[in-house]
C-alpha cells in the first residue's frame, strides 16, 4: 500500500465508528422496549467484548492479515453494512425469556447466549477492522485513533438525533446504507477489475437495503415484546379487537403509546362504590406508566376522592399543589377536585405531556395547571416556591423492585437528599405523599420510610416519627410526611378516614390502636399481631435502623446521592433464604437486575480471559524475538487506560445527569464531547509528547489531578447550577469535559506508536487488552457504584490515570534516555549492542 492510498481508509474508519456507536444506542432502545433496562445495559458489554474479540482474532491470525489485510478491510466494511440489519433481524426471532424458569433453564440460557453471539457479530467486525487500521497499515496511529474517536462522537450525536423522532428498529437499515455507501470511497484504491467486482457488490447491497428502507420498519423488523410486559398483554387484546392504539411517539426518553380498551381499570387503591369511567393506559417502552380516566367533567372522577391518593387533600386545605413525575392523569384530576389556586405538573418526558394535552378528557385543560418539562429533582433544586401538597407520583406503581427491573437505574428524587429538598419546598403545614404497591416481603415502602426518617434527622431537633403517617389497603401503602409535627386534629382525621374506608392505619401520631392489622392482614414478626411495616417504623423510631437493615432479607437501606439506586433491593446473602423458601423458583423472587449484572461481569471476565489467552499465544507465535518484560508493560498499560476510560465515562455521565436533569441528554453530551476531545488529543499527541516518557507521565498525572478537581468542583456546584438552561449547561460541560477528554486521548496513540515501531506483533494484543479491560470495567464500575458509591469511583479514576503516567515512565527498562525507546525485542537488542 502506498502512502496516498492510505488516505482512502480514514473516512471508512470514521464512518464505521460512527455507525457502530449509533447502533449501540439503537439496540439499547430496542431492548428497553422489548425487554428491560438491565438487558439493554448489556449492549455496552456486548459491544466492547466484540471489539476485544476482533483484536484477539487479529492477534491469532497475524500472518493471514499481513497478506490479506487490505482486502479484509474492504470486504469487512461492506459486510458490516449488511450484517447490522441481518443480525438484528435474526436475533429478534429467537424465543427469549427473561425470568429463566427452572424447567426451561438450560434452554433459556442457550437462547440468550445465541442472542448475544448474533448481536456481537457487527462489533467483532468493527473491532477487527479498527484494530487492523491501528496496526499502522492504514496510516499513523494517532490519526486513525482520532478518526475512530471523532467518528464515535458523531455517531452518538447522530444516533440521539435520529432516536428523537424515529423508531429505533428503523435505524438498522439506515446505518447499513450509510456504511455500505462509505465503501464507495475505497474503490479508487483498487485495480480496475477488482474495483468493478467490488463496486457491483456495493451497488447490490445498497439496492437491497434501500428496498428494506421503503417498507415500514415494524413489518421488516418487528419487535418481539417480552410476554410479561404490559405492552405484550395489550397487543394480545388488540389482536382480539379488544384494544386499540390511539397514539405513539418516539423520543430520546422512550417510546410512548396510548391504548384504549373497555378492559382497562388499573388503580393502586379504590374503596369507592361509585361507578368507574373507562380508562386509557399510557405505556412507555413496553411498561404501563399511567392511567387516564376517560371523562367529560369533574363529576365523573369523584370516585378518586375515596382512594389513598386523596388522603393529603382531606388533611390539608391545599392552595398550591406540586405533582412530580406523574405519567397519567389520576393526580391531576384528584387535585382539580379540591380546587387549589395552583397545580404545578412536572414531567420529564415531553411526549407524555403531549399525550395528556391531546387526550379527549383534557386533564390539563384548567387555568390553574402549569406544565413544566423537567426532571423532578432538578425542579426541586432550582425552584424557590413552596407548596401545601407535594405528590411524589414518580415513585408510585406496583413496585418494580419485585423483579429488580429498575435496580440498575439511578433515581435522585428517591434519595435522602431528594426527600430533604421536598421538605424544604413544603409550607409549614405542608405534606408530601407517596402511594406505592405492597410487596411480599416488604421492600419499597420500608425503604421509603427509612429515607423519610433520614431526611428528617437532618434537623436533630425533630422526632421523625411525629411527622409521618402510613395507611394502606389491600393493594398499596400511602406514606405521608409533614414538614411540621402532625397535630392531634390531623391524627383524629386520618383515623376516621381509615375507619370509613376500611383501611389499615399503620402509623399516626396521637392515635391509639395503630398497627392493628385486622382488615387487610399482612405478615409480621412471629408472635405479634402487627405487620412488618409497623414493626419497621417502631424500630426506626427507637433508633434501631442499622439492626433492621442488617437483618432484613432485602436491601432497604436508604439511597443517597452518592449511591442513588433506590430500586436496588438485592442482597447476596438473601439467595440462600430464597432457595430454602421457594426451591427451584428462587430466581423468580430475587432481584434480577443485580443478578444479571453479576452474571454479565462473570461472563465477560471468563470470555475476556479465554480470548486474551488466545491473543497472547498469537502474539508470541508471531513475534520475531521473545518479548521479555515489555509484554507485561503492554498488558498493564493498555489494560489500565481501558479501565480508566470507562470509569471516567460513567462518572461524567452520572455527574451531568444531576446538572442537566436528563440522563439521556447527559449521556449524549458526555459521550459526544468526551470522544470528540479525546480524538483531538489523539490527533495532537505526537506534537505534545514527542514520544517522550516524561511528557506522557505529565499528561497522565494531569488527567488524574483534573478528575479530582472536577469531582470537587461539580460536587460543590450541583445545587447551584442544577437545571441550567441547555446552552449554559453545554458551555459548562465543555469547560469540564474538554480538557479531561483531551488528556484522555493521548495515552493510547502514544503507546500504540511505540508498539508498532518496536514490537508490531504485540499491536493486535494491545488493542484486545484495551477492549477487554473496557468490557470488564463497564459492569465492574456499576457494581462498585452500587456497593461503594460514586465518590469511590472518582477517587479510583483519578488514581488510575496517575498510574498510567507512572507506567509511561516504565516504558523502557534499564534505560536512562528520554528518547523514544523500544519496549520489546528492540530494547534487548540495543542493550546487547551497548
Amino acid at each position: 500500500m502506498n502512502r496516498n492510498s492510505k488516505t482512502y481508509y480514514l473516512p471508512s474508519v470514521l464512518i464505521i465508528s460512527a455507525a457502530v456507536l449509533a447502533w449501540q444506542l439503537g439496540l439499547m432502545r430496542c431492548l428497553l422496549i422489548t425487554r428491560y433496562h438491565h438487558f439493554s445495559f448489556l449492549i455496552i458489554s456486548c459491544a466492547l467484548l466484540g471489539y476485544g474479540i476482533g483484536g484477539a482474532v487479529l492477534s491469532s491470525f497475524q500472518q493471514w492479515f499481513a497478506h490479506h489485510g487490505e482486502a479484509f478491510f474492504r470486504w469487512g466494511c461492506l459486510g458490516l453494512g449488511v450484517s447490522i440489519p441481518i443480525c438484528f433481524y435474526t436475533a429478534e426471532r429467537l424465543p427469549l425469556q427473561v425470568f429463566f424458569p427452572p424447567e426451561d433453564l438450560l434452554s433459556s440460557i442457550f437462547w440468550w447466549a445465541l442472542y448475544w453471539v448474533i448481536q456481537s457479530c457487527p462489533f467483532v467486525l468493527v473491532g477487527a477492522l479498527t484494530g487492523w487500521a491501528l496496526g499502522g497499515k492504514a496510516g499513523r496511529v494517532n490519526v486513525i485513533y482520532a478518526c475512530s474517536l471523532i467518528g464515535a462522537s458523531l455517531g452518538v450525536m447522530a444516533g440521539m438525533l435520529f432516536l428523537s423522532y424515529y423508531a429505533p428498529n428503523s435505524l438498522a437499515v439506515l446505518l447499513g446504507i450509510v456504511v455500505s455507501a462509505s465503501c464507495i470511497g475505497l474503490i479508487p484504491a483498487l485495480p480496475s477489475r477488482a474495483a468493478f467486482a467490488y463496486g457491483v457488490c456495493v451497488f447490490f447491497s445498497l439496492v437491497g437495503l434501500a428496498i428494506c428502507l421503503l417498507v415500514d420498519a415494524d413489518k421488516v423488523f418487528p419487535l418481539r415484546i417480552d410476554q410479561y410486559k404490559s405492552l405484550a398483554h395489550v397487543q394480545r387484546l388488540a389482536a382480539q379487537n379488544a384494544a386499540r392504539r390511539l397514539q405513539v411517539f418516539d423520543g430520546l426518553r422512550g417510546r410512548v403509546e396510548l391504548y384504549a380498551s373497555p378492559h382497562f381499570h388499573t388503580l393502586l387503591s379504590l374503596a369507592s362504590p361509585k361507578r368507574l369511567p373507562p380508562m386509557d393506559i399510557l405505556i412507555k417502552d413496553g411498561v404501563q406508566i399511567g392511567t387516564i380516566p376517560v371523562v367529560k367533567n369533574l363529576g365523573e372522577v369523584k370516585f378518586l376522592d375515596e382512594t389513598l391518593f386523596a388522603i393529603p387533600y382531606h388533611l390539608v386545605r391545599p392552595r398550591r399543589v406540586l405533582i412530580l413525575g406523574e405519567a397519567g392523569a389520576i393526580h391531576l384530576w384528584n387535585a382539580r377536585l379540591h380546587h387549589p389556586d395552583l397545580i404545578l405538573f412536572v414531567q420529564p418526558d415531553e411526549n407524555v405531556a403531549r399525550v395528556l394535552a391531546g387526550h379527549p378528557s383534557r386533564p390539563l385543560d384548567d387555568p390553574t395547571i402549569h406544565v413544566i418539562i423537567s426532571d423532578a429533582r432538578t425542579f426541586l433544586e432550582k425552584t424557590h416556591e413552596t407548596f401545601d401538597v407535594i405528590q411524589l407520583a414518580e415513585l408510585e406503581g406496583f413496585a418494580p423492585g419485585t423483579s429488580g427491573i429498575g435496580g440498575l437505574r439511578e433515581n435522585y428524587l428517591a434519595t435522602v437528599q431528594g426527600f430533604r429538598k421536598c421538605l424544604e419546598r413544603l409550607t409549614p403545614g405542608g405534606v408530601a405523599c407517596t402511594v406505592r404497591g405492597i410487596q411480599d416481603p416488604p421492600r419499597d415502602n420500608i425503604k421509603i420510610l427509612g429515607t423519610w426518617f433520614e431526611a428528617l434527622r437532618a434537623d436533630k431537633s425533630l422526632d421523625p416519627a411525629s411527622h409521618l403517617i402510613m395507611a394502606r389497603d389491600e393493594l398499596a401503602c400511602a406514606i405521608l410526611c409533614w414538614k411540621s409535627p402532625v397535630t392531634p386534629e390531623v391524627g383524629a382525621q386520618i383515623a376516621q378516614k381509615c375507619h370509613d374506608n376500611c383501611w389499615e392505619l399503620e402509623w399516626a401520631p396521637h392515635v391509639h390502636g395503630i398497627g392493628a392489622n385486622r382488615v387487610h392482614m399482612l405478615p409480621g414478626p412471629t408472635g405479634s399481631s402487627v405487620s412488618w411495616y409497623h414493626e419497621a417504623i417502631t424500630k426506626f423510631q427507637r433508633g434501631q435502623d442499622e439492626q433492621f437493615y442488617r437483618n432484613w432479607i432485602a436491601h432497604v437501606r436508604p439511597a443517597t446521592d452518592d449511591i442513588p439506586y433506590f430500586f436496588d433491593f438485592f442482597r447476596i446473602d438473601s439467595i440462600s433464604h430464597l432457595k430454602r423458601q421457594f426451591g427451584p423458583l428462587w430466581a423468580a423472587r430475587s432481584e434480577m437486575g443485580f443478578l444479571v449484572l453479576l452474571t454479565c461481569l462473570a461472563a465477560t471476565v471468563i470470555a475476556a480471559t479465554l480470548f486474551l489467552v488466545t491473543a497472547l499465544f498469537g502474539a508470541l507465535r508471531s513475534a520475531a524475538q521473545p518479548f521479555g518484560r515489555g509484554l507485561l508493560w503492554v498488558i498493564s498499560f493498555f489494560g489500565m487506560i481501558g479501565t480508566a476510560f470507562m470509569f471516567v465515562e460513567m462518572l461524567l455521565i452520572q455527574a451531568f445527569t444531576r446538572l442537566l436533569g436528563d440522563p439521556v441528554i447527559a449521556a449524549g453530551v458526555v459521550l459526544g464531547e468526551l470522544l470528540l476531545f479525546s480524538g483531538l488529543g489523539s490527533m495532537l499527541e505526537p506534537r505534545l509528547t514527542r514520544q517522550r516518557r516524561a511528557r506522557m507521565f505529565a499528561a497522565g498525572a494531569l488527567a488524574g489531578v483534573m478528575l479530582f478537581l472536577a469531582h470537587a468542583g461539580l460536587s460543590v456546584a450541583q445545587s447551584v447550577v442544577s437545571g441550567l438552561a441547555l446552552p449554559y449547561a453545554m458551555a459548562l460541560s465543555i469547560a469540564v469535559i474538554g480538557p479531561i477528554g483531551f488528556l484522555m486521548g493521548i495515552p493510547f496513540p502514544w503507546a500504540m506508536a511505540r508498539v508498532n515501531k518496536n514490537t508490531p506483533a504485540a499491536a493486535p494484543l494491545a488493542w484486545a487488552v484495551n477492549c477487554f479491560a473496557s468490557v470488564i470495567s463497564s459492569p465492574l464500575a456499576i457494581v462498585a457504584a452500587m456497593s461503594l458509591g460514586f465518590r469511590f469511583l472518582w477517587t479510583t479514576g483519578s488514581l488510575l490515570y496517575g498510574l498510567v503516567g507512572l507506567l509511561a515512565l516504565a516504558a523502557s527498562w534499564g534505560s536512562n534516555s528520554d528518547a523514544p525507546e523500544a519496549i520489546g525485542p528492540a530494547s534487548h537488542k540495543s542493550a546487547s549492542n551497548e
